[in-house]
């Protein structure tokens, strides 16, 4: 290593003292114009990995710089650039990777309103150590007056982290010097360790520790080039402490974040795998967290597009505090797959306005039902109630009623108020705690009402047993006490006026009997 430094400093040597004909081609008219007028003002030369950026201190209208080869072959021209900053990635014109070696280069500027540019000369020496011996490559800067005068040098080493520094003059290094210019061919190089004492005066550093950025009143920002484990890593402080960093996992090949509290926050992988709250995401992302995922605004949507299906989507939505799913077909129209509604926890398919802990609108299909609810089947009708004269009401209809078929109301019943009626049609259902199991209706036709009547099923009567004691088993059919049924004693005027089985009796008076209906 010490062999390759020593080649590199005699090489540098060689190169100030070489005459600028042997590195560049011969001047034309507007060389000539630039190598008369020297560049009066300091340059900031910032090299970063894989390029040098030259930035002028005063305002000039455009800049150029050129580079050649040791032949004196140019090539890079960066034409006439706008502005008062230029930089060079290290590659020829034809964008191929400069080797190591010594170029030449110059760089003039143009102020605003000048006749004539100015120029600067001076010389790169490119050391791809990386690729000799895979050490850090390097890369030396030199740049003098068309006097030979004060040449500064510049040392620095590309890691991969940006490095500053302003030029000086060359009243400046003749100072440090001794207050003595000394031309390019009398300029002896120094030891390694005397040349890192005048890169530190003169030019730039090489970075190899921490680097901070400070605010107006504390470090907000603490770069660690290598750090503690062989992780570079970048600290956001805050009053001195810790608030938040992010760093590079160079043995899993992933860029995490965090903070103290949280380790990691996020981890980018370089196979494409994101991860919040997890160290090896094993998919495109994967969230590990105690309270999951929240999605906040007003009515957030959450969409998965399938772009095997033409990007059809499926998209969760929260609305009012309930959860809205919607399928591609039905986004346009803002329609509902399914809806869960808030407070009531009904969930409602095909409408977001359902009225039972599960309303369907549409076609329900399924291999087996249970119903563990209720024990009878039952339709929903209009009940309209038996008229004295004087018009007053003579019962309700309520839930133990026997109702038949009113004959002047189409598709309504009323109470049963005379035995053996064969219009008979069946007991509102729900008396004694027992509910109806199945209820149809339609909604907005004759077929619906308010009050279900069993049709067929177990269900708790009103029945009168002044006619005769009930007994488990006996048939039951209307009597001439309205809404009650009794017992069917008289076999010829029962035919088509049976409600069902007595499944408990009754031995006088009136009440409520568990009767399986079975209408004939």
């Amino acid at each position: 290593m010490k062999t390759i430094k020593h080649l590199i400093a005699m090489l540098l040597c060689i190169s100030l003292c070489m005459s600028l004909t042997q590195a560049q081609p011969a001047p034309d008219k507007r060389q000539d114009a630039q190598t008369t007028n020297t560049i009066a003002q300091d340059v900031l030369i910032i090299i970063q990995q894989e390029q040098v950026r030259f930035t002028a201190q005063r305002a000039v209208a455009e800049m150029q710089l050129q580079i050649f080869d040791q032949a004196g072959q140019m090539v890079y021209d960066s034409g006439a650039v706008t502005g008062s900053e230029l930089t060079w990635v290290l590659r020829q014109a034809n964008g191929e990777t400069v080797k190591s070696g010594l170029y030449a280069y110059t760089l003039s500027a143009k102020e605003a309103g000048a006749a004539d540019a100015r120029s600067r000369r001076g010389h790169f020496i490119v050391d791809r150590a990386k690729e000799r011996d895979g050490q850090t490559d390097r890369l030396w800067i030199t740049s003098h007056s068309e006097s030979g005068v004060g040449t500064e040098l510049t040392v620095a080493r590309s890691e991969g982290v940006t490095i500053a520094g302003a030029s000086v003059t060359n009243e400046q290094v003749s100072a440090r010097a001794g207050g003595k210019a000394q031309p390019d061919g009398e300029r002896e190089l120094k030891t390694e360790s005397e040349s890192e004492k005048k890169e530190a005066s003169l030019a730039l550093a090489a970075v190899t520790g921490k680097t901070t950025i400070r605010g107006s009143e504390d470090p907000l920002l603490e770069i660690d080039h290598t750090g503690s484990s062989g992780h570079p890593s970048i600290w956001f402080k805050q009053g001195g402490a810790a608030k938040a960093y992010m760093w590079w996992d160079r043995i899993n090949n992933g860029l995490r974040f965090g903070t103290p509290n949280a380790n990691p926050i996020l981890s980018l992988m370089d196979n494409g795998n994101v991860g919040i709250g997890t160290w090896s995401p094993t998919s495109k992302l994967e969230i590990v967290a105690q309270d999951g995922l929240t999605i906040g605004g007003y009515q957030p949507f959450l969409t998965l597009s399938d772009g095997n299906a033409n990007w059809a989507r499926v998209r969760m939505q929260n609305v009012n505090g309930g959860i809205n799913f919607q399928t591609h077909d039905l986004t346009a129209i803002g329609g509902t797959a399914m809806y869960i509604q808030n407070g009531t926890h009904n969930i409602g398919i095909g409408t977001h306005l359902p009225q039972a802990r599960l309303d369907v609108i549409g076609m329900t299909r399924t291999s087996e039902l249970q119903i563990t609810g209720g024990a009878d089947f039952a339709e929903n009708f209009e009940v309209n109630t038996e008229k004295a004269d004087n018009g007053a009401m003579t019962a309700k209809a309520g839930a133990g009623m026997v109702v038949s078929i009113d004959p002047a109301s189409p598709g309504k019943l009323q109470l049963s108020t005379h035995a053996y009626d064969r219009r008979v049609a069946g007991v509102i259902s729900g008396a004694g705690g027992v509910r109806p199991g199945m209820v149809m209706s339609q909604e907005g036709t004759l077929a619906d009402g308010k009050h279900p009547v069993a049709l067929s099923g177990r269900v708790y009567c009103w029945v009168d047993a002044s006619k005769g004691a009930i007994e488990p088993g006996d048939l039951l059919t209307t009597s001439n006490t309205p809404g009650h049924a009794m017992k069917a004693a008289d076999v010829v005027k029962s035919q088509g006026a049976i409600i069902g089985k007595a499944m408990t009796g009754l031995k006088d008076g009136k009440g409520l009997a568990l009767v399986l209906v079975t209408l004939q």
